[in-house]
């Protein structure tokens, strides 16, 4: 199953916060804002680069969540269309529910921590042509 999902912010202002990519093991399942089930920064620091300062690591709250209907709804957050993330039986929340309930039971939400990968997309670069090549 694949999802569309997103890292960039609803808005741009001064030192608002992207994630910078790599491995962080802190995410828990909890409620987002208290209202639904999401994978949430719980367990750990992660590392966000901030628009006009540079990087910054700590407790920021950088959650996987549903977006809004015609935004991002983010402030640094990972999210996913609604249509995507809420969708049952293979919505994003509802895969990753059932796969953590298959491997650590129904106490899957005290389980330590879950790892998130956010990998860099860059373009390859388009080779020069060979100047040594004859035609």
């Amino acid at each position: 199953i694949a999802y569309n999902a997103n890292t960039d912010p609803s808005a741009f202002q001064l030192s608002i916060a992207t994630l910078k990519p790599g491995v962080w093991p802190v995410y828990k399942f909890d409620m987002h804002k208290g209202q639904y089930l999401a994978l949430c920064q719980r367990g750990g620091v992660v590392t966000v680069i901030r628009d006009g300062k540079g990087e910054d690591t700590g407790m920021f709250g950088i959650n996987i969540h549903r977006g809004g209907e015609n935004s991002t709804s983010s402030l640094g957050c990972q999210t996913l269309p609604r249509n995507q993330f809420d969708a049952v039986p293979d919505g994003f929340i509802d895969t990753a529910k059932k796969l953590a309930i298959k491997y650590f039971g129904k106490n899957y939400r005290s389980k330590k921590d879950y790892t998130y990968v956010l990998l860099e997309y860059k373009k390859p670069a388009v080779a020069a042509p060979d100047e040594n090549i004859q035609s």
